[in-house]
């Protein structure tokens, strides 16, 4: 019989099949139950080994695939770890040149400060000039009033006369000068319409806007300058204009007193000389009129214009307004982005550190990894090693069959001869039982004398005869332990069953159900206090000495003999 399979448990077909086969064929039950035991055994221990073996691997594998996860993971989180430090540099350098654009700003915020004040103490001096004109324009007006004065004083003609030429002559005079102030004034305002069309228009502002702080500073402080100009020679021009009318009807005041006077004294030729002189200064004035006509709506057109000039300069001005309350809110922005750039650099250390930290925890979890994986390799080669284990198991096992098929034949022999004896034994205890029925005193004696005269080897099986019926009742196994012969275990207990109290003895030693193998001859000598022999070894006869259980079996405690020898 042959049981080679690659997958054998106690529960398998096969096994349960031999199993059946071998309990048949022995027929003892005793003998079969216990070989069922043993195999029992083996085939447990087998499967169970083989069980945790592949438990183990797979609790092994199950773990490498989480470590092999969170390694990866790791590397990912590292990664990661690397780009957020590096963004954090590169927003560090970033911050490190917002001090700088700072700066730049409140220096160009300063300077659009001085740029003002300039402009306001400029400003200021053009109205000093303006008093200075109207102070000369005033001195003008009194001189003018001398002259009435002394044009009114005149009593007599030659005084009339002479004081009439000469103011005539003066009156000439200061119409050169008036005219050449007024040539002057011609003069100044075709400047000043020249520097007016040189103010810049609202899309120059826009465009001076939109290019930044320094382009409107310098563009404000030019039309500043230009509007105080533009101020000064509308002033002038009033100043003239007024003194001009002043000074005409001044003239033509004197001239009508001068022309009455002569009229009563002077012949009329000296009249007519005098009427023809003042028909030409009449024309001469009318001229000066227009002049003064032209250049008065010249003046009322520059003053429509420097009005147009001062509604533009109010709103440079709250233009300006606006743009130093936007560089206060931005000096206030800037000084909190200082404090944020602080918090930042502080949070930047802090980053740094805690990547350093995160760095050395992930060197200490690779470094457990590698030690994981090395556990796991050498876990890898023990599963290797239990598996060659299995393997040889199962080669044990096919080595057992092979062992029971051939314990079977040879149980198969013995059962024969067994059952032959056993027929031999009961028809001799037949005999016996009946001889001794029949016995009388003369026989009896007959049949000692024919045992004194028996031989050695009757003598022999007499005495076995003997203890096979007073042990009759002290069960025993039908097998010894090991490849021990029974033949050869009775030829060495038979001398220590001789003993009287053997039989009681051993009874009470079977009784008390002890465990552990021990020596049959202190069994002999003291029952049940008999001390149990340690790994099979006796202290009175070391390694040649018989040795007697306790078992435990279906049918009750039985006796189990092991010669050590």
């Amino acid at each position: 019989m042959s049981t080679s399979s690659t997958n054998l448990s106690i529960d398998s077909p096969a096994v349960t099949v031999l199993l059946d086969r071998i309990t048949q064929e022995i027929g003892d039950p005793r003998l079969s139950q216990l070989i069922h035991q043993k195999l029992v055994q083996v085939f447990e221990w087998a499967e169970a080994s083989k069980n945790e073996a592949i438990n183990k691997a797979e609790r092994l594998e199950t773990e490498r695939a989480s470590l092999s996860q969170k390694k990866h993971e790791l590397e990912a989180e590292q990664l990661a770890l690397q780009e957020q430090q590096e963004a954090l540099h590169a927003a560090a350098e970033s911050l490190k040149a917002l001090p700088s654009r700072v700066k730049d700003l409140s220096d160009a915020f300063d300077k659009l400060n001085t740029d003002l004040s300039e402009e306001r103490q400029a400003a200021s001096e053009a109205g000093s000039s303006t008093d200075r004109i109207e102070a000369q324009a005033t001195k003008a007006a009194t001189a003018l009033d001398k002259l009435k004065k002394q044009v009114e004083a005149l009593t007599g003609m030659p005084q009339g006369i002479a004081t009439l030429t000469t103011t005539i002559g003066a009156i000439q005079t200061g119409q050169t000068g008036l005219v050449g102030q007024v040539t002057d004034v011609v003069n100044k305002v075709g400047d000043l319409t020249t520097t007016v069309v040189g103010i810049p228009t609202e899309a120059k502002i826009k465009e001076l806007v939109e290019a930044g702080p320094t382009g409107l500073v310098a563009e404000v402080k030019s039309t500043s300058d230009v509007l105080k100009t533009l101020a000064t020679k509308a002033d002038l021009e009033d100043w003239s204009r007024a003194r001009a009318e002043a000074q005409a009807k001044s003239n033509q005041e004197a001239i009508s007193r001068c022309v009455k006077a002569a009229l009563k004294d002077f012949q009329d030729s000296t009249v007519a000389e005098y009427t023809q002189k003042l028909g030409r200064y009449e024309a001469a004035d009318e001229k000066k009129r227009e002049a003064f006509d032209d250049l008065k709506n010249k003046a009322i057109a520059l003053e429509d214009r420097y009005t147009a000039r001062g509604q533009r300069l109010a709103t440079l001005e709250k233009e300006n307004s606006d743009l130093k309350s936007a560089l206060q809110k931005r000096d206030q922005e800037l000084a909190g982005s200082s404090d944020r750039i602080e918090e930042l650099a502080n949070d930047l250390a802090e980053a740094e550190a805690w990547i350093r930290r995160r760095d050395t925890t992930l060197d200490e979890t690779m470094e457990r990894i590698g030690r994981r994986d090395n556990t796991i390799a050498e876990a890898n080669e023990r599963i290797g090693l239990m598996d060659a284990t299995i393997s040889e198991v199962k080669a044990q096992i096919v080595r057992k069959d092979k062992t029971i098929q051939e314990a079977h034949e040879l149980m198969e022999s013995y059962k024969e001869a067994i059952k032959t004896k056993d027929s031999q034994i009961e028809q001799m205890c037949a005999r016996l039982e009946a001889a001794e029925a029949r016995a009388t005193p003369p026989m009896t004696q007959r049949l000692e004398t024919h045992s004194s005269s028996l031989g050695m080897f009757e003598n022999l099986s007499q005495v076995y005869l003997k203890l096979s019926n007073e042990f009759r009742g002290i069960p025993t196994s039908n097998e010894s332990e090991g490849d021990t012969d029974l033949s050869e275990i009775a030829v060495k207990i038979a001398p220590k069953l001789l003993r009287p109290q053997a039989k009681p003895m051993i009874q009470e030693f079977l009784n008390s159900g002890a465990q552990g193998w021990h020596c049959l001859q202190r069994v002999v000598d003291r029952g049940s206090q008999a001390e149990s022999v340690p790994e099979g070894t006796c202290a009175l006869h070391g390694q040649k000495c018989v040795l007697v259980q306790v078992v435990a079996s279906e049918e009750g405690r039985v006796l189990n003999f092991y010669d050590s020898e």
